[in-house]
């Protein structure tokens, strides 16, 4: 049982990867942000409530898909935050040295 839960959880996984990449593209990576996270939220509390194997399986498979567009969606948000300030820093700098440097 599982591994049969865990493939599952794998199938909503991979399905995330593909729909909130999408959706992030699309519409922005905070709103993809905040759908991956209703579905983490949503899949924790079938979870914690599921009374049947079915229930159980249909909360793993939510928790995947909400698990992986969370941390998808979080890692661009800082990549891009990091990759914006380290450009941002450099040009700073290469225009604060400019004044320095005789011509």
């Amino acid at each position: 049982m599982g591994s049969f839960s865990q493939s599952i959880y794998q199938m909503g996984y991979v399905l995330s990867g593909i729909l909130i990449g999408y959706l992030s593209d699309s519409y922005g990576r905070f709103r993809a942000l905040f759908v991956a996270l209703l579905f983490e939220l949503l899949g924790g509390i079938l979870l914690i409530t599921s009374n049947s194997i079915y229930v159980y399986t249909l909360s793993r498979f939510v928790l995947g898909f909400g698990d992986s567009g969370r941390g998808m969606c979080l890692y661009m948000l800082i990549l891009e935050t990091v990759i914006g300030l380290n450009v941002f820093c450099q040009q700073l700098i290469l225009l604060l040295g400019r004044h320095k440097i005789p011509h």
